[in-house]
């Protein structure tokens, strides 16, 4: 049996409880947000979480004695400061005497979906930094601590919770140009106090690798890693936006809708609350103090119900999301490369690509003023853009459903696929952009010790062999392979057109 501490630390171990956050995002794989509280201690195995309400009967009608003690911690708040005042007891955790295993209780009264979320990390961290087991005090008598030692375990609990919930790696991954703690709370779905105080902890630290975005250790390069795609991809938006979704109808729908709205006709994600058209499709969109995720109101809805239980299906036609490729650019609103013949050397000045001709410029054609790669149609005026057809010209992309020659019926698809291309491309001595030319369509498949990469024709099959060692070295010390893998065989595949 593990001896237990005698006295509790007399200051928060910050470091611990970040590092035990990243471990266990590392070693769950989690790779989008919102994360899930009680998914993660529903994999872990050894945690029940219930509800009070499920706990309430007769003979126990005050389940832990929440509201009789919520009741004592009311009287005594009245009587001192603001800065003094104790925080309501909403969850509890104890561990069940005789084994392994703990019981976290929380008040599901609560109408608050991110605040139970925080809380629920929150008794997490006193399990994962072993608050219940390592110390004398509190396996014996959690209640009877001191408010210091209290406080103690509070916050290092507290600082697990927002490491977990609004990992820094992810968060400081790419630079945001408006990184505010509204975006904090809609990418994380948490609660606008717990955005604000997260998004000042980032502000303080200052031990951050200005290349990376983080400390470089394995655990958080694997965060890295894991979360490259969900963030490169424009995925978290399905995050921010169901986050502004649970407040419509509520006065902060229209500050909240500024930062994603979704296209009725399309499903695209329109993240600049400006925008009057859809920039896929070209529909007219509300702006965001008249925008409703559902494309009907309620009366209109029930006007074509035929039965009462259609009325129940409302909530199911809420426009859902949807993301588009989009050509990349440098910030300028110019691509990276030609989208047509690949080439990289486009000048600023010219507005059409020096080896095929294809415009490199992407400009609103009714208003003549440039735009973000990304529009099909003016966000502005609704008007069709010169990218238009270079999006209608361009061949479709790969897809995971790829019929792989039988010869390589033993390989999987690589999950870090995208994350190792741009390793490989860019994050070496040099950047090679002619190697992400090659390999931005690309799809990897992999076994044990041989990596596939299936490309689009001879010319990028003959540039991604060229740099066969960048690439080896990206899936080692990048994305973190177990072993490095003795061949990179190149093939290439058709790819369907539109």
């Amino acid at each position: 049996m593990q001896k237990r501490k005698e006295t509790i630390h007399e200051k928060p171990r910050f470091n611990l409880a970040e590092d035990k956050a990243f471990v266990l995002l590392s070693e769950l794989e989690i790779n989008k947000f919102p994360i899930c509280p009680f998914s993660i201690a529903e994999r872990l195995g050894c945690i029940d979480i219930l509800k009070y309400t499920e706990l309430q009967s007769e003979e126990m009608p005050d389940p832990f004695s929440f509201d009789a003690r919520n009741r004592k911690i009311d009287e005594y708040n009245k009587t001192v400061s603001l800065q003094s005042q104790r925080p309501r007891i909403d969850a509890e955790v104890r561990m069940v005497r005789g084994g392994n295993r703990y019981i976290i209780v929380y008040d599901d009264r609560k109408d608050n979906e991110q605040r139970i979320r925080w809380t629920i990390a929150h008794e997490l961290g006193h399990i994962v930094l072993g608050h219940l087991v390592e110390f004398e005090c509190t396996a014996l008598n959690r209640n009877g601590l001191t408010k210091e030692k209290y406080g103690v375990l509070e916050v290092e609990a507290h600082w697990f919770a927002s490491e977990l919930l609004a990992p820094t790696p992810v968060l400081r991954m790419f630079n945001f140009e408006q990184l505010v703690s509204k975006n904090v709370s809609l990418i994380c779905d948490i609660s606008k106090d717990a955005g604000n105080k997260r998004y000042r902890e980032l502000k303080r630290k200052k031990d951050y690798n200005e290349q990376w975005g983080y400390k470089t250790n394995n655990e958080e390069r694997k965060i890295h890693r894991n979360f490259f795609e969900h963030m490169l991809s424009g995925e978290y938006l399905f995050s921010v936006y169901n986050s502004a979704c649970r407040f419509d109808d509520t006065a902060i729908a229209s500050e909240l809708f500024s930062e994603c709205r979704v296209c009725h006709t399309c499903q695209n994600f329109i993240t600049d609350g400006k925008d009057s058209f859809c920039g896929i499709c070209g529909t007219e969109t509300k702006p965001p103090h008249l925008f409703s995720p559902y494309p009907k109101s309620l009366e209109d809805y029930m006007r074509d119900c035929e039965t009462p239980e259609d009325i129940l299906k409302y909530r199911d036609t809420k426009s859902r999301g949807k993301n588009y490729y989009y050509i990349k650019s440098e910030g300028n609103n110019k691509p990276h490369f030609c989208p047509i013949c690949k080439n990289h050397e486009i000048e600023d000045a010219s507005k059409y690509c020096l080896v095929c001709g294809a415009i490199s410029q992407n400009l609103c054609l009714q208003e003549g003023k440039s735009l973000e790669t990304a529009h099909r149609y003016c966000p502005a005026c609704g008007g069709e853009t010169s990218f238009k057809k270079i999006y209608e010209a361009l061949p479709g992309r790969f897809f995971t459903e790829i019929d792989l020659p039988h010869e390589y019926d033993d390989h999987i698809e690589y999950p870090y696929w995208t994350f190792a291309v741009v390793t490989a491309a860019f994050w070496g001595k040099e950047s090679n952009i002619n190697l992400y030319n090659a390999m931005e369509n690309s799809i990897g498949f992999y076994n044990r010790d041989e990596m596939l990469i299936l490309v689009e024709n001879d010319s990028c099959k003959a540039i991604v062999k060229e740099n066969e060692d960048y690439i080896k070295t990206a899936l080692t010390d990048y994305c973190l392979c177990s072993k490095p893998f003795r061949n990179i065989e190149v093939i290439v595949h058709e790819v369907p057109r539109n």
